[in-house]
């Protein structure tokens, strides 16, 4: 799949999102063996719009108030790395609002703390409703850590409320910046994301 071709893909963001160009490389092999015929399998992918309705926490963007917002799917570094990946490709400003499963390992959420500061511009920690078993206090300490251990010098903030978490972000953050919200839940964020976007629209 040379570079013009990955271009031509909507989900793989001009091949910026290589995680997705990954993605597709087997999707492509799994329609051509049985027989479909490359023509349609290009015109598949070519057609193919990712979005919250399609592709649920792949890098769902969102326009509110001059701010583009982005909810992923990156609950653990694997994906954090991913992602970050992609964002590496983005010169605006990055507002981070990250989570992480309670039943990671320390070292794991540490890490993902240390991704998020090599990442972002600033950084809210908020929670998904189940923390899997740990407290938010220990979360909050474990990613404090891996964000110190990169920049010393960057202050998070800790909105546990996941709505008053993008509400303060999009009312702070730079205008023409991005806000991306790392989801566990997917799909709730997402919903929460939505409403929060016809709030400000209403305010237009």
């Amino acid at each position: 799949m040379n570079c013009l071709y990955k271009k031509s893909l909507p989900i793989t963001r001009e091949g910026k999102a290589k995680f997705m160009v990954e993605n597709v490389l087997p999707a492509v092999l799994a329609a051509y063996f049985p027989g479909i015929q490359r023509t349609d399998i290009a015109d598949a992918l070519r057609c193919f719009i990712p979005n919250a309705e399609q592709t649920p926490g792949r890098i769902n963007e969102f326009q509110i108030n001059s701010l583009t917002v982005i909810v992923d799917y990156a609950h653990k570094p694997h994906g954090l790395r991913a992602l970050s990946g992609y964002l590496n490709h983005i010169v605006e400003k990055k507002t981070g609002i990250i989570t992480v499963p309670g039943n990671r390992r320390d070292h794991d959420i540490i890490e993902f703390g240390e991704i998020s500061a090599s990442m972002f511009d600033d950084i809210i920690i908020r929670f998904d409703r189940d923390t899997r078993g740990r407290s938010e206090e220990s979360i909050v300490h474990l990613l404090a850590q891996g964000i110190q251990n990169i920049k010393p010098d960057l202050q998070h903030k800790v909105i546990a409320d996941t709505r008053s978490a993008i509400h303060f972000a999009i009312d702070t953050a730079e205008k023409q910046s991005y806000v991306v919200i790392c989801a566990d839940d997917a799909i709730q964020t997402i919903n929460i994301t939505q409403k929060v976007a016809e709030l400000y629209k209403d305010q237009i």
